[in-house]
């Protein structure tokens, strides 16, 4: 089976310090792909080469077997991405539908004025992929809660802009840590809608119920490489956590 994106041979440095030492991601059109590590393994680096936030000192990147280069993957529309961070970064003073529209075209009457109508219909289409009917578009941020807040934040994914590719690769980034488990159980739902769609979805995360519960395959870093690559079903909680430590675990964790 061939990936829907596969980076190989991933290398970045930080002066002489190197973070990223010869990394493989593979991920599958249709498949939940845990990233696992402790802090300062590289996973925040690699999602940031992934985003175009950093450049790589060196990797190769194929979709669907094209080689091509990571960024003419981003700028041809061939990879349309949506990530999803833990932080907030909402403003508290703009409406639900304006923060779900934070750096995307806002719908206009004229090419002049905010189409409200259409603004609030994308934001309830949005809400309803993650079973949300209870947020009212136009109240203001300010007014909600914090798992209210990243639920919103949430939707920003789901929103189809016109004349945009539509997302076929999620990256979410500890999605959770702000949710409550009834909001969490909403947010496992739509991603498998988007995964029984062909989707794409990279799920990075500390929490091993959460990737045992949501992936289907998972994936280890340890001080910048590679430690295990795997399908889920197939793994048991110790030997992630063995994978992301490096130490043998006798205790707490079954298996």
């Amino acid at each position: 089976m061939i990936p829907f994106l596969h980076l190989n041979k991933v290398q970045k440095s930080f002066g002489n310090v190197p973070v990223l030492r010869g990394v493989e991601l593979a991920l599958f059109s249709g498949e939940i792909h845990g990233l696992m590590g402790e802090n300062g393994a590289g996973k925040s680096t690699l999602i940031k080469i992934l985003s175009g936030n950093l450049v790589a000192d060196n990797l190769t990147c194929t979709m669907n077997g094209e080689s091509l280069s990571l960024a003419e993957a981003r700028w041809s529309g061939k990879l349309a991405m949506r990530f999803i961070h833990q932080e907030l970064n909402s403003i508290a003073h703009l409406s639900v539908a304006e923060n779900l529209m934070l750096g995307k075209q806002l719908p206009t009457l004229a090419k002049i004025f905010v189409d409200q109508q259409t603004l609030s219909e994308l934001t309830q289409a949005a809400l309803a992929e993650l079973g949300i009917t209870h947020i009212d578009p136009q109240e203001r941020m300010s007014q909600l809660g914090a798992g209210d807040q990243m639920l919103v934040k949430l939707g920003s994914a789901f929103v189809v802009e016109s004349g945009k590719p539509v997302a076929q690769l999620y990256v979410l980034d500890e999605p959770t840590a702000s949710l409550m488990p009834s909001e969490t159980e909403k947010l496992f739902e739509a991603l498998e809608r988007l995964k029984q769609k062909g989707c794409s979805i990279l799920y990075v995360s500390h929490r091993l119920d959460e990737i045992f519960q949501i992936t289907d395959r998972i994936s280890v870093l340890r001080d910048g490489r590679n430690t295990l690559v795997e399908k889920t079903k197939m793994l048991k909680p110790r030997t992630v956590v063995e994978a992301m430590t490096g130490r043998q675990i006798s205790q707490h964790y079954p298996g």
